[in-house]
C-alpha cells in the first residue's frame, strides 16, 4: 500500500513517493516454522538429549530473525535516488543515472515467487506478494549498464 512518511522528509529530503509492503503471510508461515522449532527445543530440554535442544533453539532464532529482516519492502524516490530494500538489501540509484523507465505486467510465477531475486542478464527483481505491475528501470552505473524491476502497488505514481 502506498504511504507517505509522516513528515514527508526521508534523510532531509522530501520522498516524491514511498511504498511500504509486509507481507503477514509470509510473517505468519515462517514464525510459525520458529514456533514449530522453539517447540522442539523445549520438549528435548527436559531429557537426556537436552544439549540438542540448542540446536533447535538456534534454528528458531535465525529463522525469526530472518523473516523479519525480509518481510517488508520499500520503495522510496526522493529528488534525487530511487531506494528499493528488502531489510537493508537493495539499489540506490540516482534518478540523474537513469536512462529508461517502463511499466511491465508481471507474470504469475513472478508474483508467486516474491522477494529479491538475481535474474541474470535481466538484473534484480524486487517483488511483494499481491502485486501485479512493476516498473523496469535501466540505468548506467559508470560504463555499465543495469536494470532492475520493482514491483509496486501504484506503478504509475512509481514510474
Amino acid at each position: 500500500m502506498a504511504d507517505e512518511y509522516e513528515d514527508g522528509f526521508m534523510g532531509g529530503t522530501e520522498a516524491r513517493y514511498h511504498e511500504k509492503h509486509v507481507s503477514k503471510g509470509f510473517v505468519a508461515l515462517m514464525g510459525g516454522f520458529a514456533v514449530f522449532a522453539a517447540a522442539i527445543g523445549v520438549s528435548i530440554l527436559f531429557t537426556p538429549a537436552w544439549p540438542g535442544a540448542f540446536g533447535a533453539f538456534f534454528a528458531a532464532g535465525v529463522v525469526g530473525l530472518t523473516t523479519l529482516y525480509f518481510s517488508a519492502m520499500r520503495t522510496t524516490v526522493t529528488a534525487t535516488e530511487l531506494t528499493v530494500q528488502y531489510g537493508t538489501l537493495g539499489p540506490r540509484v540516482a534518478l540523474a543515472a537513469i536512462e529508461s523507465a517502463e511499466i511491465v505486467t508481471l507474470t504469475a510465477l513472478e508474483r508467486i515467487a516474491f522477494g529479491p531475486k538475481y535474474r541474470g542478464a535481466d538484473g534484480w527483481s524486487y517483488i511483494s506478494p499481491g502485486q501485479t505491475h512493476g516498473v523496469r528501470v535501466r540505468w548506467r552505473d559508470g560504463a555499465k549498464p543495469r536494470q532492475i524491476l520493482v514491483g509496486a502497488e501504484n506503478a504509475v505514481a512509481l514510474l
